[in-house]
């Protein structure tokens, strides 16, 4: 199993926050119980406030654009014309209709059959030449 090393700053986040555990815990004990008591409520509050305004700074960040198709167009900005595909096989007569953004293939199938190949074909398996005839080598 392969183990990933913390990065730098989250190791130094960490230590940091250890540290500033460390010495909390040893000013609550010099400065008694009671104003202890009253401190760590202030540095609750503080910190819930904290919590709640990087929540909506987050929520309220815009997002990354999609990234552009290969025509160099944004997905968004794709045309939503749908994709039709008509198919006559075996006396029956099937349409389908993909609406909507389609990024990359779109595979419809029912009972398939035979080998499938979805993207570039393989390459072809070298056929070994075939046996030289067996007998007297022909006279020239």
């Amino acid at each position: 199993m392969k183990r990933h090393r913390a990065s730098a700053a989250t190791r130094i986040a960490a230590l940091s926050t250890a540290f500033a555990l460390i010495c909390l815990t040893v000013y609550f004990i010099v400065i008694g119980l009671d104003n202890a008591d009253k401190l760590a409520s202030v540095l609750s509050a503080l910190t819930g406030l904290t919590a709640l305004a990087l929540t909506w700074h987050t929520m309220r960040r815009p997002t990354e654009p999609p990234p552009p198709t290969p025509s160099g167009k944004t997905p968004d900005k794709a045309p939503a014309a749908p994709v039709r595909t008509t198919s006559k096989r075996e006396g029956g007569t099937v349409h389908n209709v993909i609406s909507g953004s389609v990024h990359g293939p779109a595979f419809q199938g029912h009972d398939f059959t035979g080998p499938i190949t979805i993207g570039r074909a393989p390459d072809p398996i070298p056929q070994p030449p075939p046996p030289a005839p067996e007998g007297p080598a022909p006279a020239r």
